[in-house]
């Protein structure tokens, strides 16, 4: 197949002082240049992910581990300001944009070059080079979606929290190293601004509360083709990590463990990308889900 036309850039993210809250910048304006045109974006305050108490947690054995606090946070829903009626779903973390634009005919899409590919951009001197490639639009739908008034109603109506912890398994940390974290953070991200979608008839926002990268197995975390055993064994141990008491500021309503191991369904079927119980997040038991990192 035909390789896309697409170029390296790297984004600028400046925060004014007046917008900064706690370390956290409350309103993020970004914007990268790409074949001469400059895109533009604003983050708001209510698409933030990360709890003011978030922390990132990687455990490299029983009896050490690395606390982190992020110095910026995390974004979803930005607003395109430029060029003038660009529109798309792009989310930011940490100084980096990913996510895509929809531009007159073409469609652009943004992302971070991966920590592994930086020796192929020897000859650039950037800190956080980003890709860009496009392609013709097609005729895809390039707004939110044109939804029946009922369910625009419904997603305008109260906003649905969503506290959540996530967990990287051992195989995922081997597979994406130094860029685990921001990994997950960059998908988390596009996952919630999904969540916001009027589509869903609901408007829910997600709220991360904390961060744990596993270096080495957790022996009571047993995950195999069983997908209900599995599901059992890290529900069980996801109350060893996630504080039981609602108050506690990094308690989550749900754990998320994601794997690289090859999810299947009774039948043999691998088509299988994530299993939860139906109803689990409002259950002191079920409150987890197990999700696929199939990415290349």
């Amino acid at each position: 197949s035909d390789v896309p036309e697409f170029v390296i850039a790297e984004p600028t993210c400046p925060c004014r002082k007046e917008q900064m809250r706690l370390m956290f910048c409350q309103i993020q304006h970004c914007s990268i240049e790409a074949w001469g045109e400059l895109y533009a974006f604003e983050f708001l305050e209510d698409h933030a992910l990360l709890s003011p108490s978030f922390v990132s947690n990687q455990v490299v054995n029983s009896s050490f581990s690395l606390l982190k606090r992020f110095s910026g946070n995390c974004f979803a829903g930005g607003n395109p300001l430029q060029p003038p009626g660009v529109k798309g779903r792009v989310t930011y973390c940490e100084g980096q944009l990913q996510g895509v634009i929809f531009a007159d005919e073409e469609k652009i899409h943004i992302r971070p070059v991966r920590s592994k590919d930086m020796a192929l951009l020897k000859d650039l001197s950037f800190s956080r080079p980003h890709i860009l490639f496009r392609s013709a639009a097609r005729g895809e739908n390039t707004a939110r979606g044109q939804f029946p008034s009922r369910l625009q109603k419904r997603a305008e109506g109260a906003v649905k929290h969503l506290e959540l912890m996530v967990v990287a398994g051992p195989d995922v940390y081997l597979y994406h190293k130094e860029d685990t974290e921001r990994y997950i953070l960059a998908n988390l991200n596009i996952g919630a601004e999904l969540l916001r979608d009027a589509s869903l008839g609901a408007h829910f926002r997600v709220h991360l509360m904390q961060m744990l990268v596993l270096r080495e197995p957790e022996a009571e975390v047993n995950i195999t083709t069983n997908i209900t055993s599995s599901l059992i064994s890290v529900c069980e141990w996801s109350k060893k990590v996630n504080p039981q008491n609602d108050s506690d500021p990094q308690h989550a309503d749900i754990v998320l463990y994601i794997t690289r191991f090859d999810l299947e369904l009774p039948d043999g079927n691998k088509e299988l990308r994530g299993v939860t119980q139906l109803g689990g997040v409002c259950s002191s038991f079920w409150s987890c889900a197990i999700t696929q990192n199939r990415s290349e």
